[in-house]
């Protein structure tokens, strides 16, 4: 039970060792398979995810290169050319972010890696808001204390999350955010 518990708090070298002549010993040898398994399954899941990251970079960083070239030679000529390729560009840069997003996937699963920081909340959602903030509006009390986390990977996720707000809301887009009870909630 107990290498259970460690092996689903992500400690995945966790193993058990019965005696051997105990009567779970073989269940405890199919719970170290499993879990060797697992293990390699993981390991191999967060080097995909990483050589992914990685290999989409350069045709990116090229169709970055090839979108700043066509602005600056066709698209000051053609107004429709010059609104297709700033469209591009968008549809680029959220390529980029996708691979951003990957990469700190393959950081969120070593814990450690994770930089946790003391940080005020207030500001860091006033600094959160959609890139087309026409229907945006935000209402954030300056009373909602401080954080113990990654401030970065949390706007991240509130950007993300205005981002597809922005994309799929028929109408206005509205972030708030209040403290409910005492000072320990």
């Amino acid at each position: 039970s107990r290498v259970a518990d460690d092996f689903g708090r992500g400690d995945l070298a966790a193993r058990t060792a019965p005696r051997p002549r105990s009567s779970i010993a073989p269940l405890a040898g199919h719970l170290n398979d499993m879990a060797g398994r697992i293990a390699l399954l993981l390991e191999a899941r967060k080097h995909l995810l990483h050589s992914v990251s990685h290999e989409l970079r350069t045709p990116i960083a090229r169709l970055e290169f090839g979108l700043e070239l066509l602005r600056h030679r066709h698209a000051g000529a053609d107004a429709a050319l010059a609104q297709r390729v700033v469209a591009m560009e968008t549809d680029v840069g959220e390529l980029k972010a996708l691979v951003d997003e990957l990469l700190s996937l393959t950081q969120l699963d070593h814990a450690g890696a994770m930089s946790t920081q003391r940080f005020a909340l207030a500001p860091m959602l006033a600094r959160c808001a959609p890139l087309s903030a026409h229907r945006y509006s935000a209402s954030i009390a300056p009373d909602l204390g401080e954080l113990d986390g990654d401030q970065r990977l949390l706007a991240r996720t509130v950007n993300n999350l205005l981002g597809n707000a922005v994309k799929y809301a028929r109408s206005r887009i509205a972030l708030t955010a209040w403290r409910e009870g005492g000072a320990g909630t």
